[in-house]
């Protein structure tokens, strides 16, 4: 659907976008985990669950083997074996943090760890920045396909999801756009109706806060923002509209930050998957 090239706001339904023409990885509802019952830093390793228990059966055995008597020891599994190694991006810290979580580059590796011994692909990361000379609509198409690709593989890709606002990080220093929050969600559905050149494209995503099913919009940006690539990137330059834009009217993510009136977007940041 072509969509005009502006901010927007959404005044669809959950119960409209149900009726979506919806690519799945599997037919079955998906699985819905709630990080709240470990702690509020859990949507990585959450995640890591919602997402093979959500593909196909191929991929759905890895999560099956991280067996507990509830959710909650089931997220303390994964944290335990996979989140408590060294980190390989971050010095002298390991893989989760129990107040600050795990990072996109730390998640990937423990997805691969994961699914060692099943005889299943290596999970991806691929970041949703833009390569260089590319424009915000080639962008948008070669992630839907991206996503595309993972969901008909039967696995639902995990979107790490970065809010960022526009403000000052101290009285003496002038307003800039600053990182606020980062989230990590499963996408369990993507809009089959988007075709080469469309602006935007609607998706069903798992949020483990709360572990509840919600809707959004992604699309190419408009008005003008800056934000730094966290991983692969370079460290502390920001460029200009480099990524896409994530509408989530559902999602708190990092609200409780924000000041009034302060501009603020929310971001795709990078997915894991089977692109």
């Amino acid at each position: 659907m072509k969509l005009p090239f502006i901010f927007f706001t959404l005044f669809y339904t959950s119960a409209l976008l149900q009726g979506q023409n919806w690519l799945r990885a599997r037919e079955a509802p998906p699985e819905q985990i709630d990080q709240l019952k470990q702690s509020g830093n859990a949507c990585g390793p959450t995640c890591l669950l919602a997402a093979f228990g959500s593909g196909t059966e191929r991929w759905e055995k890895v999560a099956k083997r991280v067996t507990s008597v509830n959710d909650r020891g089931r997220i303390q599994t994964v944290i335990r074996h996979w989140g408590m190694k060294k980190s390989r991006t971050l010095p002298n810290r390991l893989r989760y943090d129990f107040r600050k979580g795990v990072n996109y580059g730390d998640l990937h590796d423990m997805a691969n760890e994961m699914r060692e011994g099943t005889g299943l692909p290596e999970i991806e990361a691929l970041s949703g920045f833009k390569k260089k000379k590319e424009n915000s609509v080639e962008l948008i198409n070669r992630l839907h396909t991206a996503m595309s690709n993972s969901l008909k593989s039967g696995l639902p890709p995990i979107i790490n999801l970065r809010r960022f606002a526009h403000y000052r990080l101290t009285s003496s220093l002038p307003k800039a756009w600053n990182p606020v929050q980062g989230h990590f969600v499963v996408m369990t559905g993507l809009d089959r109706d988007f075709n080469k050149g469309d602006f935007s494209f609607q998706f069903e995503y798992m949020d483990p806060w709360g572990g509840q099913i919600k809707y959004g919009t992604i699309q190419v940006p408009a008005a003008s923002f800056y934000a730094a690539e966290p991983f692969g990137g370079k460290p502390g330059i920001v460029f200009k509209n480099p990524c896409l834009i994530a509408l989530v009217p559902e999602s708190r993510l990092g609200i409780h930050r924000l000041k009034k009136n302060e501009k603020t977007v929310v971001t795709l940041s990078g997915l894991l998957g089977h692109f």
